[in-house]
């Protein structure tokens, strides 16, 4: 089961980053509005990437989770970073 849960996770995430990779390269992503969509999704991510490290040292120096699984988080949090990225460029795009 954790297995078919980490397969997952990789398909979207792969799915993800080309949705984004597409978006970059197409005639829209080149134009003005889109290099600011770019610029708006790259705030973003980092954004959430910094907050979510942030919550996850925090939580850690409380000793609520362990230091093995804050490790295991931030690696989550920084693979699934580029879902919160191409879900942002989706609703912008919208």
């Amino acid at each position: 089961m954790t297995y078919l849960l980490i397969i997952l996770a990789a398909i979207i995430i792969i799915f993800s980053n080309f949705y984004i990779f597409n978006f970059q390269r197409s005639i829209e992503g080149n134009d003005e509005r889109g290099k600011i969509v770019q610029l708006q999704m790259t705030k973003v991510m980092y954004s959430v990437l910094f907050l979510g490290t942030i919550i996850i040292l925090i939580v850690n120096a409380v000793n609520i989770i362990s230091s093995q699984l804050a490790i295991n988080i931030i690696f989550s949090l920084l693979l699934l970073n580029s879902v919160s990225g191409s879900v942002f460029l989706y609703l912008k795009k919208a």
